[in-house]
């Protein structure tokens, strides 16, 4: 919800004397910063982040099937390369013991030669057959693929080189897959491992880290099915000399990778793998491609044998990759590859703004225009009020004006301000507003909220909303109707059962931080397991 927090309150005035001929007191907010109403009201030493525990790269006993349920990075590397695997998100070996049957290994021992091209990387996510790989295909809404795969292009050739408008480009995957493994990722599995399966190390990232630096150090995919084996990547790109359709520029290119690689039986029964040839030229050339040059690397197979080239003109590149192949008959050489069934962090994560969080993140590096990152700080809890006015009502024979108010609450991360509280007072014209609101803040404390130890701010003229038919979500959730639950997971929920909304915290600390602690010792506990996926909660 956008929120204007820095309009003086002289706006008001305007729409009120328009119907009044007396002015209504004004207290001046010359800085246009929020006016504090009422100091935070206790003094108890608070933290809004804690340092996290150190978090594991490599998997314990090297199994492959270990690399199930970590995350995944597009952001520098296109789907399907090992580079992109990174931390934990979930207790593998938990589960695992827990519901074997969760999980399937299925031997392949094939191999197989994909290609494709592109005339510009909006056009590589609707080419590259990876990225539909991700469940429900939003990665292409937002276009996450292509800013790793312009990122990788641009490491093996330059920034310069990918950014030309005359460019096209093409990927050649050779793949040795020997095994697949495969976790079971359906919404029953989902909710439970948001209940019991969390690794400990993702949870103190995820409360403790702002949402920015979870994506960079995560990514925002979860792997949760992969093949292992080995696989050659080259990467091709040329300058069109001629001006044509997308489809047109990408058949001629499509036909000059073909002819660029060999891959055949030698009569010894092996396999003979080998990139560039003068061939591939000439086609590119027929096709009205010049400069047509190949990057190559490989991932898994013994060390020696394996590939990494500077772009060399695919005419004088002779990259013989038959050994690398051989090598790959050595299980002990081979790693994850080609990775499918993509999910998003977000659906594993119970809290509501946290999933809402990390798609802002990744919708704001997708925008060109935002050059600033988002959700890259933490900030003081405070709760914010915002007037309007409600025109003039008649009280005792007396002519007075109503005013209404909406009490927001921000969080640590920032973002959204969540409406907590709606109502409204009357004031003569010889009244100070400021002190009204004061007071009226003042007793809506007496009331024991939740959050009713935070600083209280005033925020500026807005649609204050009282009823809450703008901003049902977070609208009035009452303390006495809270109650709290430690999952397995080790996290806390506070639970309203009567609107199915409620508040969750991982790490005690968090209870000073929000001024809560004396509220949350004084809560009963839920008297049975509570359904978490039927709430709507806000991670503190």
């Amino acid at each position: 919800m956008k929120k204007t927090l820095t309009l003086l309150l002289s706006v008001a005035v305007i729409g009120i004397t328009s119907c009044k001929k007396e002015a209504l007191p004004v207290h001046e907010n010359t800085k246009g910063d929020p006016v504090v109403l009422i100091e935070r009201k206790t003094n108890t030493p608070f933290v809004l982040f804690q340092k996290p525990a150190t978090i594991q790269q490599t998997t314990e006993n090297g199994e492959l099937k270990d690399y199930l349920g970590r995350s995944y990075d597009t952001q520098n590397t296109s789907v399907g390369n090992p580079e992109g695997i990174r931390f934990p998100v979930i207790d593998v070996e938990k589960l695992f013991t827990d519901n074997p049957n969760y999980f399937l290994n299925i031997q392949h021992n094939s191999t197989e030669a994909t290609s494709f091209s592109f005339s510009d990387f909006e056009r590589y996510e609707m080419k590259s057959a990876e990225t539909q790989t991700t469940t429900g295909g939003f990665g292409l809404n937002l276009g996450l693929f292509k800013i790793g795969a312009k990122s990788k292009f641009a490491s093996a050739f330059s920034s310069n080189t990918v950014n030309q408008t005359n460019r096209i480009f093409g990927e050649l995957n050779v793949t040795v897959k020997d095994a697949s493994y495969e976790m079971l990722a359906s919404s029953n599995v989902a909710n439970q491992v948001k209940d019991k399966y969390l690794a400990t190390s993702f949870l103190g990232e995820l409360y403790n880290t702002t949402p920015f630096e979870l994506i960079e150090n995560f990514g925002y995919f979860l792997i949760t099915k992969f093949n292992s084996g080995g696989r050659a990547n080259a990467l091709y790109t040329g300058i069109n000399t001629q001006t044509s359709s997308s489809e047109t520029k990408e058949s001629g290119t499509d036909a000059s990778i073909n002819a660029s690689f060999t891959l055949n039986t030698s009569t010894g029964g092996s396999l003979d793998f080998g990139i560039g040839n003068t061939n591939a030229q000439t086609v590119a050339t027929s096709n009205n491609i010049s400069q047509f040059h190949v990057s190559v690397k490989t991932y898994g197979g013994g060390y020696g044998f394996g590939s990494f080239t500077t772009p060399k003109s695919i005419e004088t590149a002779n990259v013989d990759l038959g050994g690398w192949l051989s090598s790959l008959n050595d299980q002990t050489t081979h790693v994850p590859i080609s990775f499918q069934n993509l999910r998003p962090l977000g659906d594993f994560i119970h809290e509501t703004n946290f999933r809402q969080y990390l798609l802002s993140v990744l919708q704001a590096k997708n925008d060109p225009n935002q050059t600033t990152p988002i959700y890259n700080s933490f900030l003081v809890p405070q709760l914010y009020v915002y007037l309007s006015w409600g025109g003039v009502v008649q009280e005792n024979g007396e002519s007075l004006t109503l005013i209404r108010y909406r009490i927001d609450f921000r969080g640590r991360f920032g973002g959204e301000y969540y409406p907590l509280y709606g109502g409204d007072f009357t004031m003569r014209s010889t009244d100070d507003v400021m002190a009204k609101l004061t007071a009226e803040m003042a007793l809506y404390q007496t009331q024991n909220p939740f959050f009713g130890n935070l600083q209280v701010n005033f925020a500026g003229w807005d649609d204050p909303d009282p009823t809450g038919e703008r901003f049902p979500e977070w609208f009035n959730i009452q303390l006495n109707n809270l109650k709290k639950y430690t999952s397995p997971n080790g996290i806390t929920y506070l639970l309203d059962a009567t609107t199915m909304k409620g508040y969750s915290f991982f790490g005690d600390y968090l209870l000073d931080t929000y001024a809560i602690r004396t509220q949350v010792n004084a809560m009963p506990a839920v008297t049975a397991t509570p359904v978490l996926s039927n709430y709507s909660i806000y991670g503190l």
